[in-house]
């Protein structure tokens, strides 16, 4: 990122500490549930999403503040909210979006508002999964090939 960026988002930080979350599995972090009664007797003001590899998240993570507390979804699984990572063996690991809708079911926050998001997510995993097909990448990779042979042949 840019530094006067990253400077910028410090300074946010700074500004609420105790009304700022991690969503992040640090070995200190909290279940997201029980971060309501941590965070200054209610659910936490400002969450901070990491988005990225596992190695990116990690090293964000180091960046950011120790004293903000982290914390973990518990209910975040694949089953409900399907995979666009290669981890498919392994059920703990979800997308971002997934522990995302999970962390505001957790947070206990408006139920319509997390159906929403819920419903969001399960549009976008449809349209995904359509477009990957049984076989993955590959699958896709192919029907653009044949596409594009017989759009040359017309």
């Amino acid at each position: 990122g840019l530094p006067e960026h990253e400077e910028r988002l410090k300074e946010l930080l700074r500004e609420d500490v105790a009304g700022t979350a991690i969503l992040f599995p640090s070995p200190d972090a909290l279940p997201a549930a029980a971060m309501a009664a941590v965070v200054a007797g209610e659910a936490p003001r400002r969450i901070v999403i990491l988005d990225g590899g596992w190695a990116q998240c990690k090293k964000m993570n180091q960046w950011l503040d120790p004293a903000i507390p982290r914390c973990f979804v518990e209910t975040a699984t694949r089953e409900e909210f399907g995979s666009t990572r290669k981890y498919r063996g392994q059920a703990h690991r979800v997308q971002t979006a997934s522990a995302f809708a999970a962390l505001w079911r957790e947070l206990q926050e408006d139920p319509h508002d997390v159906e929403a998001v819920t419903q969001g997510l399960d549009a976008f995993m449809s349209s995904f999964e359509a477009q990957m097909g049984p076989a993955g990448r590959l699958d896709v990779l192919e029907q653009r090939s044949r596409h594009e042979r017989e759009r040359k042949n017309e």
